[in-house]
């Protein structure tokens, strides 16, 4: 027979492992959330918060285990059969439920998707992978019309889908680190150039790629520019900005880590760059990621400092006629070169007391 010690020593050590995977995910959380970020993360304040937050919580969990224990101990088999099975079925049920919700609110974008969109199949491609891209393309598009377009224009955005990348970049002669890219001429509806979403339905649909919100985001900004030329932005501005525009959800947090770890890796050399992003010289991929990680973090500090509207208004105010960096200066009080280099002093915590 199973004694309520033994019972409550496997209950601590299911409790010890639970609270230490929480922990972990709160201070993931906290990384991503720019809490914690690199410059902070071994902070002595952090570290000791974090010890005494653990100590507390396996405090609570062993004198809260003991009164399990004693339960437990006074249940049937019959109810304790019952008592796990209902946690099971939790389990079970609850991500189902969500992934249904999700299931049905992809119809009704795939619906809407039909009237916004002129798929152009650029090889054999199979139904479901299709409809994927197609439902990525449409989250973004009204999200974003719906923050930023007042009066969005009535064309059909033509979205050419290829196999994979290896394929779009030798059909359109693009160089090997380009994944998707958008054609916009004044006067003519946009052209998205995009390596299709994976298949799968309501079981066996996989995660997003945030390629189809990233070009989704370039057309929304041109659309409040008025389809005037891009060339009104610098490049690191729109890029960064349909970078943190595309990896806001879920999906984007492998993509948010990476980019975290890939700027620390680089901590040394981008410091000795100093200059914009834009005036980085660019002679390979791994410049070409650089510049990508660099613009989405700006454009993220620039919006975590000074809120979600303030980036969306420059792009307002050039399209009213003033040129970028009266723009952008009018908004954050500060010029985009000289408020770079605050982002980097934020970010790597260089040249700030201790």
């Amino acid at each position: 027979m199973v004694t309520t010690r033994r019972i409550h020593g496997k209950l601590k050590q299911a409790m010890g492992f639970l609270v230490s995977l929480v922990i972990l995910v709160i201070i993931l959380l906290l990384f991503l959330s720019d809490f914690l970020n690199p410059s902070k993360l071994l902070h002595p304040l952090i570290v000791a918060t974090v010890i005494l937050v653990s100590a507390a919580i396996l405090f609570l969990v062993d004198r809260l285990g003991k009164k399990l224990a004693a339960i437990w101990r006074q249940f049937s088999r019959k109810k304790r059969l019952v008592v796990l099975l209902s946690f099971v079925g939790l389990a079970i049920l609850l991500p189902l439920a969500i992934s249904f919700a999700r299931w049905e609110n992809d119809q009704k974008l795939l619906t809407a998707a039909s009237g916004q969109f002129l798929v152009e199949s650029q090889g054999p491609l199979a139904k479901g992978q299709i409809d994927n891209s197609l439902i990525e393309l449409e989250k973004q598009l009204t999200k974003l019309r719906r923050l930023y377009v007042k009066s969005p224009p009535t064309y059909r955005i033509v979205v050419k889908l290829y196999t994979d990348s290896s394929e779009l970049q030798a059909r359109t002669l693009n160089a090997d680190w380009v994944s998707a890219f958008v054609s916009i001429t004044p006067g003519q509806a946009p052209t998205i150039f995009l390596p299709t979403e994976e298949g799968g339905g309501f079981w066996t649909k996989t995660a997003a790629t945030p390629n189809p919100a990233h070009e989704t985001t370039h057309i929304v900004v041109s659309e409040v520019l008025k389809n005037r030329t891009m060339r009104l932005l610098p490049v690191s501005f729109h890029e960064g900005l349909a970078q943190y525009e595309s990896l806001k959800d879920t999906t984007g947090l492998p993509y948010r880590i990476e980019n975290y770890i890939y700027l620390i890796l680089n901590k040394e050399k981008i410091i000795s760059m100093e200059d914009i992003p834009d005036h980085h010289p660019i002679e390979n991929s791994n410049d070409i990621r650089l510049f990508y990680s660099l613009s989405y973090e700006y454009v993220r500090f620039l919006a975590r400092e000074h809120g979600e509207l303030s980036v969306w208004q420059v792009v307002q105010s050039v399209s009213e006629g003033k040129t970028f960096d009266s723009a952008f200066q009018s908004v954050f009080g500060e010029t985009y070169k000289n408020e770079y280099q605050t982002f980097l002093k934020a970010f790597f915590g260089y040249g700030l007391p201790p």
